[in-house]
């Protein structure tokens, strides 16, 4: 017996709906990662470069407060995405102290005014009516003074409330001990008034034959007279002086998925982005150096990465460890012409920010290149140690 075979609509009707529900759900899966994967991505991707600024723009704040052994944390990745394996963005961090170098070099320079630190010749004297040593934080707690092999003083810390005492007339040592002090900070500011009769380098001074020269070795505030100009056109006298600085660099080098690799640079005193996009560069947070044109006065701060060169990669989080040291001020009253040097890795933003204050140019080597005219210097250097995990 033959049976006659039957359709049954309920059976087709289950499969099309079972092909329905696949084909929504499979437009469903392409849409989230065409469009709200790459879209929640890119959102995270921003908003880890934006971590990443705020926390140089930190960085950069930190080291021109002077603040010592602080810390700031710096994202590496951005968030994990909710759906499907992780695609996290990942970072890395370099230390280099030596990609950059800034040389300032200054014709025409008035005598500077009477605070001096570390090594400095001041000649032609003919008197000094004071003559301080001082001692500060990040200062040198050594002093020498020679004005020739055998008229010399000699001064050390060797306490918080005690100078050693040496000086020489003649050849012959003319007061040697211990001067107490009142008890000093490691911060707090302090002058020794070395002009005391009792150390002999008043009678020194005043039995120096004239004109003469103090090699000054520390930290100093003097006050003297030269002799007169050589002819009635000089006013002043001036000489030329050319400073080296490294200054080094701390950088964030980013790899996003869904936005444009960005990289963040610390480098001066600056903050620097780098566009994966771009061969130019911009500061993104201001170089402490400004013009005062109202005062004709040009302040040039300089910040040096230094410690050991380093790098770290990943996509967590960071605890970057920032100190500053060795904070050091020189203020020049005159300068005819100043000019900045800079060699770095990102030239072009150099370049745009310094055109806003002064004449720059771009060196055939790379360099760039501003000038300053007939203004006052007032300069400052400092290292800051970074260190990262």
């Amino acid at each position: 017996m033959i049976r006659k075979l039957n359709s049954s609509c309920d059976a087709v009707s289950t499969v099309i709906a079972a092909l329905l529900i696949l084909a929504v759900l499979t437009t469903f899966i392409s849409a989230i990662n065409a469009y709200y994967i790459p879209s929640l991505g890119s959102e995270n991707d921003i908003q880890h470069m934006q971590e990443v600024r705020d926390s140089f723009v930190g960085i950069a704040s930190l080291a021109a407060s002077g603040s010592s052994n602080e810390k700031v944390l710096i994202p590496l990745g951005s968030k994990e995405m909710p759906f499907g394996p992780s695609v996290s963005s990942s970072g890395t961090l370099i230390v280099n102290p030596n990609s950059s170098w800034i040389n300032i070099s200054m014709i025409n320079v008035a005598e500077p005014e009477n605070r001096f630190d570390s090594v400095f010749f001041l000649n032609n004297l003919t008197s000094v009516s004071s003559f301080l040593l001082v001692k500060e934080g990040g200062l040198p707690v050594t002093y020498e003074v020679i004005i020739d092999n055998d008229n010399t003083l000699y001064a050390e810390w060797v306490g918080d409330s005690t100078l050693l005492i040496e000086t020489y007339r003649d050849g012959n040592l003319f007061f040697y001990g211990k001067v107490p002090t009142p008890l000093v900070d490691t911060d707090e500011y302090f002058t020794f008034d070395a002009l005391n009769p009792v150390y002999g380098f008043s009678d020194i001074l005043k039995d120096a034959e004239k004109p003469f020269t103090l090699m000054l070795d520390g930290s100093f505030q003097i006050e003297y007279e030269k002799v007169p100009p050589y002819d009635n056109s000089e006013t002043r006298y001036t000489y030329d002086r050319s400073m080296n600085f490294t200054t080094g660099s701390f950088k964030s080098v980013s790899s996003n998925n869904f936005w444009i690799d960005q990289d963040f640079i610390f480098e001066n005193g600056a903050v620097i982005l780098q566009q994966s996009t771009s061969t130019e560069s911009l500061v993104r947070s201001r170089p402490f150096i400004t013009v005062d044109k109202e005062a004709k006065l040009l302040n040039i701060r300089i910040f040096n990465v230094v410690g050991v060169a380093d790098s770290m990669g990943g996509n967590g989080v960071s605890t970057v460890n920032l100190q500053v040291e060795d904070h050091e001020e020189k203020t020049y009253p005159f300068v005819e012409v100043t000019n900045l040097t800079i060699s770095s890795e990102y030239p072009s933003a150099w370049y745009s920010y310094l055109s806003t204050q002064g004449d720059v140019e771009i060196l055939d080597d790379g360099l760039v290149r501003a000038s300053f005219y007939n203004m006052s210097v007032r300069m400052s250097s400092s290292d800051v140690m970074i260190t990262i995990p």
